[in-house]
């Protein structure tokens, strides 16, 4: 009989081989960990001011000294690499009163973040053909119709006008409601009955030619959603995203649950003082309804680059995720904001209610992004600063300093803008200067150095404020204009 041909393997070589992959494998581990550490050691201590000067190094600041700086009590982030969560860290406290510890799990107000959420739903909507981009909405509404008018006597309001803020509806100031205060139901919000806040919604400009980010277009799209699925707006969201992704720490509420109000971080003001029963209400889901946190933000944000790599169909297919990060009007998309093009694509979204500041973004052919949820109105001054330090930690194309140069003006033009500015009787800014630069302190404030810009314009580097002074025909200065953060806020001139 021949022998066979079976070769019997030392179990020697074969265990050093384990041994040696073994190995390997805990060195790769190891320094994956390592990375992420010092990623994270150089997002908390590597933030940035808006603006730096040419010839002077950049001072690099630490997350909870300007947390405290900002008076923000507490911040939630996670933090997206390689399509994969990489880490997620809390920092401060829950409620500033309670010196209570912030966690991962607690929930916070999301703002505008929440129409990215009805959006996805509309487009899962769409891809069973259960409605097309064009249809005319009033052919689907059933709970309420848009009154026709003489705007949309020859187009009618559709989908994709709701999903793109073009709707030509008029405005809904989504402000809230206090604790205690009765909520009104959707059909009242849109018939502008005596429990909203609001003025009935109405076509006040033709369909497709004006964007309205007031939040009316998405209030309406709760209602189509409703009207569709014969079901209300949270249950729909939590089958349509939540369940399918394990965000299990998501939903939608007028009046957060009683078993889920111990879990939820208190919303905080500009002065630091929490907001007057705990936080606002806000009936319009669809528009701010969202109660998260930045651990199921992070899953939803790479599921959607996932999707659009054809690697994950758990919600909408690849040609839909696509289609969410293609931008449709201007910059806009659906739910958020799309600036630039090809490996630099970026999404980006802010989401604010009174007391919390959130920001979300993601690169989608990097496969990397960020959630950050603060319970503090002042949360978008810490989330620009921190938004600077992601991009030095992680080299993103976008959130760098602007580079301004210094330079002195002639003492005759610094000695004009020198008095008060009263922006209300209670609020005055007291301007003097001193060298280079004018000195400004508000009512009640620590005073702030502002730099020229040009010879009516200053600009402060912490935080980033611009001043424009005005003056008359005479050339006299009569008050300046503030502009910090998008916002502007004028003063007059009293001495």
């Amino acid at each position: 009989m021949k022998k066979g041909l079976t070769k019997i393997i030392s179990p020697v070589p074969f265990l050093l081989l384990l041994i040696t992959l073994a190995f390997f494998l805990y060195m790769g581990c190891n320094l994956e960990k390592r990375t992420t550490k010092k990623r994270i050691l150089s997002v908390e201590n590597n933030l940035l001011e808006a603006v730096s000067i040419k010839g002077m190094p950049q001072v690099k600041m630490n997350v909870l000294d300007r947390m405290d700086f900002y008076k923000v009590p507490g911040l939630s982030m996670a933090v997206i690499d390689d399509f994969q969560l990489e880490w997620i860290k809390s920092y401060g406290f829950k409620d500033i009163s309670k010196r209570e510890p912030l966690i991962p799990e607690i929930l916070f107000q999301a703002g505008e973040i929440s129409q990215l959420i009805a959006a996805l739903c509309s487009l899962s909507l769409l891809e069973q053909g259960r409605i097309g981009w064009e249809d005319n909405v009033n052919v689907h509404l059933r709970s309420w119709t848009l009154p026709e008018s003489r705007f949309t006597e020859q187009e009618k309001v559709t989908l994709k006008q709701l999903l793109t803020h073009t709707a030509g509806l008029s405005d809904i100031h989504v402000l809230g409601y206090e604790q205690g205060e009765s909520l009104p139901v959707l059909v009242d919000l849109l018939n502008g009955d005596p429990l909203s806040a609001n003025q009935a919604v109405r076509s006040i400009s033709k369909p497709g030619v004006r964007m309205n980010l007031e939040g009316s277009e998405y209030v309406v799209l709760q209602q189509l959603l409703e009207d569709l699925e014969g079901k209300p707006f949270p249950r729909i969201s939590d089958e349509t995203v939540f369940t399918p992704l394990d965000m299990t720490r998501s939903i939608f509420a007028q009046s957060l649950p009683a078993d889920l109000k111990p879990e939820a971080a208190p919303g905080h003001l500009r002065g630091g003082n929490p907001v007057e029963g705990q936080w606002k209400n806000y009936p319009e889901l669809a528009v701010s309804g969202l109660w998260t946190t930045a651990h199921d933000i992070a899953l939803l944000l790479i599921e959607l680059m996932e999707a659009a790599q054809e690697r994950s169909r758990k919600i909408i297919s690849s040609r839909l995720a696509h289609s969410l990060f293609t931008p449709q009007v201007f910059n806009h998309g659906f739910g958020w904001i799309i600036d630039d093009e090809g490996e630099n694509l970026i999404v980006h979204q802010e989401g604010s209610t009174e007391g919390y500041h959130c920001y979300i973004l993601c690169y989608p052919l990097k496969g990397q992004g960020a959630v950050l949820m603060t319970n503090s109105s002042n949360g978008t001054f810490l989330i620009e600063e921190l938004l600077r330090s992601l991009a030095l930690a992680y080299k993103w194309p976008h959130y760098h300093p602007d580079e301004k140069v210094l330079f002195r003006l002639d003492t005759s033009i610094y000695t004009q803008y020198i008095g008060k500015y009263e922006i209300t009787p209670d609020y005055i800014l007291t301007i003097s200067y001193e060298d280079y630069y004018l000195i400004i302190q508000p009512t009640g404030q620590s005073p702030t150095n502002f730099y020229v810009e040009n010879p009516t314009s200053f600009f402060s580097t912490s935080p980033y404020i611009q001043i424009r002074f005005i003056k008359d025909q005479e050339e006299q200065v009569t008050g300046l204009v503030l502009k910090q953060a998008g916002n502007e806020i004028k003063a007059r001139k009293i001495e």
